[in-house]
């Protein structure tokens, strides 16, 4: 999916907000990538490390306003290529992948579905002769 999303965007400069920012990241990623049985935290690294990295990071807050997001589920692939990335996420076989294939399956279907903006019916825009 992607969203266009519409707002105010607003600079960030606290550095306790910054921190919070970066242990919150460094945890949801860590937890989903890595291997290790002890993901990586941010108090593994020295402090002073941290502190030289919450100077050169600007954060940023955006208050949303609007949103409007659309499907891209490789629907405007052709055939082929649709089959080969739903095979692909079938072969890795997570929940997740499957869930995927089965929303790429269904939004196609319906796009399939849909009468072409503007198309007529063949039969009344030629006339019989």
């Amino acid at each position: 999916m992607i969203a266009h999303v519409r707002g105010v965007l607003r600079a960030v400069h606290d550095r306790e907000w910054l921190r919070q920012q970066v242990h919150d990241l460094t945890n949801q990623q860590e937890s989903v990538t890595s291997t290790s049985a002890t993901p990586w935290q941010v108090s593994d690294a020295p402090d002073d490390y941290i502190e030289k990295l919450l100077g050169t990071i600007v954060g940023v807050e955006l208050t949303v306003e609007s949103m409007v997001g659309k499907w891209k589920l490789s629907q405007n692939k052709s055939a082929r290529d649709h089959a080969g990335v739903t095979a692909g996420l079938l072969e890795r076989g997570s929940s997740d992948d499957i869930a995927m294939t089965e929303l790429m399956t269904e939004q196609t279907a319906e796009q399939m579905a849909e009468p072409i903006e503007g198309a007529e019916d063949a039969s009344s825009s030629h006339p019989k002769q």
